[in-house]
């Protein structure tokens, strides 16, 4: 596993992202990109968690499990920052990468509260 900054929030924490496999498919995982929905961090973290052990796949997976990390916070601190990231594409992020930008994008749904 390689960990990398490869930014930092508008607060200036930095934005970190987890890197398993180094050859085949680019496959990335974004987790909390909406800082009112938290099972998103909560399922990324597990599958690093999971992968740290262990990753046969051969594919390079990059996971950031807090991608919005400024809302996240927001949401458990009362800090007055924008909870969920603004797309100008109606409907989610799947919608603009895939369609709109022909980019193969799978979009999970976790039922809140699962």
């Amino acid at each position: 596993m390689d960990t990398f900054q490869f930014g930092h929030t508008v607060t200036r924490l930095p934005q970190l992202a987890y890197r398993f496999g180094r050859a085949g498919a680019n496959v990335l995982v974004l987790g909390g990109v909406h800082g009112n929905e938290p099972e998103g961090v909560i399922v990324s973290l597990g599958l690093i968690e999971r992968f740290i052990g262990s990753f046969t796949h051969s594919l390079r997976m990059t996971i950031v499990p807090q991608f919005n990390l400024d809302g996240i916070l927001a949401r458990i601190t009362g800090y007055k920052i924008v909870e969920n990231i603004g797309y100008p594409t109606p409907g989610c992020l799947g919608t603009y990468c895939g369609l709109e930008r022909n980019i193969p994008t799978l979009t999970y749904e976790i039922e809140r509260g699962l």
